[in-house]
């Protein structure tokens, strides 16, 4: 009688060890799942990101881009020629061709 026991037991030991690992998988699948989701909407968000970014990027450059020049030469030339009449501006024009 006692293998008959041992046989009972066991099989009702296979039987927990297999809904062990039937319900291990299945919290894997779905930890996989969430995680693919998790990813799939960060990846998103990162996307969207990048966009409003290279948008923003390309209003700056359409902004610096108006009159042929950036903004930080138009502010230099200005300080540089500030204060000087157009006959100024010729004659140092002058001296640096005639110093070359």
């Amino acid at each position: 009688m006692e293998r008959g026991v041992d046989r009972e037991e066991e099989a009702k030991r296979k039987a927990a060890l297999a809904e062990e690992r039937a319900r291990k998988l299945k919290a894997m699948t779905d930890d996989a799942s969430a995680e693919e989701q998790a990813r799939k909407t960060r990846l998103a968000e990162i996307a969207e990101m990048e966009a409003k970014q290279d948008a923003e990027d390309e209003a700056k450059r359409m902004n610096n881009s108006k009159g042929g020049q950036a903004s930080f030469l138009k502010s230099a030339q200005k300080s540089a020629y500030s204060g000087m009449s157009m006959a100024d501006r010729v004659q140092r024009g002058r001296a640096t061709l005639q110093s070359s």
